[in-house]
C-alpha cells in the first residue's frame, strides 16, 4: 500500500457555512423576558457563552461530505481546520416555504426568518482558510469526482426551481414573486468561478439545506414535484454550505 502523501489545501466559502451540533449543545439565554436560542458552530471545549471560543471545521465533516463513493479505494485523512473567531457571525436563517403543489403554487410564497428566536453561528462567505489532508493516491482525482457530484446536485437544484416556476405558477405575478426570491445557483456559481479565476472543486458541506434535496431526488427518480421548503442565504442567493477546495501544496495537483 502506498504511503500517505500530505497535501496543503485552501477552503473558500462560497456561501455561509453552518456546522453545528444543534440541539445537543444549544445555548439558551433570556433577553427582556424572552427566551432566545443559539446553535453554536463547532468548537473545542465546553459549549457555553464564554469568551474566545475555539472554533473549528471538523475534518470528519469534510471527509463525510466528500463521500465514500468519491474516495473509492484510496485512504483519506482530513485534519480539523481551526478558525479565527472573527470569521464567525450570528445570524437568523431565511427559509423559502409555502410552495403549494396542490393549488398550483398560487398562494403567497413566504420568504421569512425561520423561528425568529433562533440564531445560528455560521462561517461567513468569502472566507479562506487552510488545512491539511493526507491521501495515499491522487487527492486531485478525489476532488474532481466530488466536484462533479456537487455540480450535478446544483444543476438538479436549478432544474427543480425552474420546474416550479414553469409548471406551478399560472399567475404571472406569482411567477415574478418566486423569481424575485431566488436566483439560479448555477449562474451564481459560474460568476464566482470567473472571479476565482481557476478550476473549482465544489462541495456541499454542513447543514440547513431544507427539504429541497428530497425534492431533487424525487424529480430525478420519477420526474415528479413534491412540496418542499428550503433555506437560502439572501446575501449570496445560494444554499448554505457551498465551499471550494483547492490544493495549494502536494505532489498530485
Amino acid at each position: 500500500m502506498a504511503s500517505l502523501q500530505k497535501y496543503r489545501i485552501k477552503l473558500t466559502t462560497c456561501s455561509p457555512l453552518i456546522l453545528s451540533p444543534r440541539e445537543q449543545n444549544v445555548i439558551t439565554t433570556t433577553k427582556e423576558g424572552k427566551i432566545q436560542y443559539l446553535y453554536p458552530f463547532y468548537q473545542y471545549g465546553e459549549y457555553d457563552s464564554t469568551e474566545n471560543p475555539q472554533y473549528y471545521i471538523p475534518g470528519s465533516s469534510i471527509k463525510g461530505a466528500i463521500g465514500k463513493s468519491n474516495i473509492g479505494s484510496q485512504r483519506l485523512l482530513v485534519d480539523d481546520i481551526r478558525l479565527n473567531s472573527d470569521f464567525i457571525e450570528k445570524r437568523s436563517l431565511t427559509k423559502i416555504q409555502k410552495i403549494d403543489i396542490k393549488n398550483k403554487g398560487n398562494k403567497t410564497i413566504k420568504d421569512e426568518v425561520f423561528f425568529p428566536m433562533l440564531k445560528v453561528e455560521m462561517l461567513r462567505s468569502n472566507v479562506e482558510v487552510e488545512g491539511e489532508m493526507f491521501c495515499n493516491g491522487s487527492l486531485n482525482e478525489i476532488l474532481e469526482r466530488m466536484d462533479q457530484e456537487s455540480r450535478n446536485r446544483i444543476e438538479t437544484w436549478d432544474q427543480y426551481q425552474l420546474k416550479i416556476i414553469s409548471e406551478l405558477f399560472d399567475q404571472k405575478d406569482k411567477r415574478t414573486q418566486f423569481e424575485a426570491l431566488i436566483e439560479s445557483p448555477v449562474k451564481k456559481l459560474k460568476a464566482l468561478e470567473e472571479k476565482i479565476g481557476k478550476p473549482a472543486h465544489l462541495l456541499f458541506l454542513g447543514g440547513f439545506k431544507g427539504k429541497i434535496l428530497a425534492g431533487v431526488k424525487q424529480l430525478e427518480a420519477k420526474n415528479e414535484l413534491i412540496p418542499v421548503s428550503f433555506y437560502i442565504d439572501k446575501e449570496t442567493s445560494l444554499p448554505y454550505g457551498i465551499v471550494n477546495i483547492e490544493i495549494i501544496e502536494g505532489e498530485y495537483k
